[in-house]
């Protein structure tokens, strides 16, 4: 055989091998699609069961550097919904040095959040506007939204497939822009009990940016049931920030009141 015979065929073997890998991938991609699987309301319905709303939570805080420093805190969170406005008070109880300081989100249906911050030294509230999807649980790098049962509908939501986290099987889903080279987000829910286990960020080089895990699931006592996560694990690539929430206490706010949810200047501070 000469080398031209070689070179046909090489291309006819290769054109072959293409064509029969474009069909497999067309015939998974497809496959949940055809079996009646929606991937939005997979998310939708990870998302509804951990909306923690009228939810009183006692939480440890646990971050580690690039540089191996670690430090702790000790936090007091409570979210509350009041006519479409999702709020998220949280209170710092330690270390002593920052006993005191209160951070109030603000989540608004139609508008950027409001992040206030009162600080007991300075006496004074610094209000900032901050996205959804940039709005953390203080310095642990844990997106709030995580735990709003909000679910944007300009988003693309598509099964890529499927993975075993924490011995479940679970669907992995791509939670994308319509325009391209945008910011992206993958998810990983349970299938057997819609618990969302794992939630990736990429940038809009497609590189990997954070990596939340959720486990250790338990029930809200409370007329709708809700779950949260015990144990949430955080790693940021681009910071090198590692971080751990552990959940110690979870309570049901029976009468949120929206006074509760207001930042005030302490009395002591104005001195």
């Amino acid at each position: 055989m000469n080398k031209f015979a070689i070179y046909i065929y090489t291309r006819h073997i290769m054109k072959r091998t293409l064509i029969i890998a474009l069909i497999f991938f067309l015939l998974f991609s497809n496959s949940f699609a055809k079996s009646g699987i929606d991937a939005k309301q997979i998310f939708k319905n990870s998302k509804r069961d951990l909306s923690l709303i009228n939810i009183h939570l006692l939480m440890d805080v646990k971050t580690l550097d690039k540089k191996g420093i670690e430090k702790s805190k000790t936090l007091d969170v409570s979210f509350a919904e009041f006519n479409q406005q999702k709020k998220v008070l949280i209170s710092i109880l330690a270390p002593e040095n920052m006993s005191g300081i209160k951070i109030l989100s603000t989540d608004y249906h139609n508008k950027k959040g409001i992040i206030e911050i009162y600080m007991p030294a300075s006496g004074k509230i610094q209000k900032i506007r901050a996205g959804q999807h940039h709005t953390k649980i203080l310095e642990s790098g844990v997106p709030i939204n995580i735990f709003r049962s909000i679910v944007n509908d300009n988003l693309i939501y598509t099964i890529i497939g499927e993975k075993t986290i924490q011995g479940k099987p679970c669907y992995k889903i791509k939670i994308g822009n319509p325009e391209k080279n945008k910011e992206y987000q993958i998810a990983c829910v349970s299938k057997e009990q819609n618990r969302l286990l794992s939630l990736e960020e990429y940038d809009n080089h497609k590189k990997p940016v954070t990596f939340t895990s959720l486990s250790d699931y338990k029930t809200v006592i409370n007329p709708k049931k809700l779950v949260y996560p015990q144990k949430i694990e955080t790693k940021n690539y681009k910071t090198g920030k590692n971080s751990t929430v552990k959940i110690r206490q979870a309570s049901y706010l029976a009468k949120a009141n929206i006074k509760n949810f207001k930042l005030k200047i302490e009395p002591s501070s104005l001195h």
